[in-house]
């Protein structure tokens, strides 16, 4: 009976944090997403995480996502809770990893969310926005560096 209720238990948890943290990822990325400012970013990534993170870059890679346009619409997540269980020490590490499809007003992007799990609640861990609008944007601007020199 001892064995049944803790694999119930374990199902359940599993359950509850694999929904809790694709919603959490989900409203994230959409908040940050749609306001692109470090506060904002803040309000989700993990406490320890913001001293060490360079905010100019931040802000620049903020501005590089404003020329993607508005959100239009976030898509399907896909991706997966990850429980590490240190026996040792009797404690269990939760993250996870999402990428979701997400299309913005100049074209598509993928955007990929990591994940902690600690003190009751999801914190940002890293997050990556990867769309060919980028690389094209940034051929536009060195064809015209290169008609400036000309």
């Amino acid at each position: 009976m001892i064995c049944f209720a803790g694999y119930f238990y374990a199902v359940k948890l599993i359950e509850k944090n694999e929904n809790a943290s694709e919603t959490y990822a989900r409203i994230a990325i959409s908040d940050v997403l749609k306001e692109l400012n470090i506060d904002t970013f803040f309000k989700y990534y993990h406490p320890s995480l913001r001293e060490k993170i360079d905010k100019a870059i931040l802000s620049q890679l903020f501005h590089e996502i404003t020329t993607l346009g508005n959100i239009i619409e976030i898509k399907e997540a896909d991706g997966d809770v990850i429980y590490l269980v240190n026996y040792k020490k009797a404690t269990l590490n939760i993250s996870a990893k999402y990428s979701f499809n997400v299309i913005f007003a100049q074209g598509p992007a993928k955007v990929s969310v990591n994940l902690i799990r600690e003190d009751e609640r999801w914190y940002i861990k890293g997050m990556n926005v990867d769309s060919q609008a980028f690389s094209f944007q940034e051929k536009n601007n060195k064809a015209e560096e290169i008609e400036e020199k000309l």
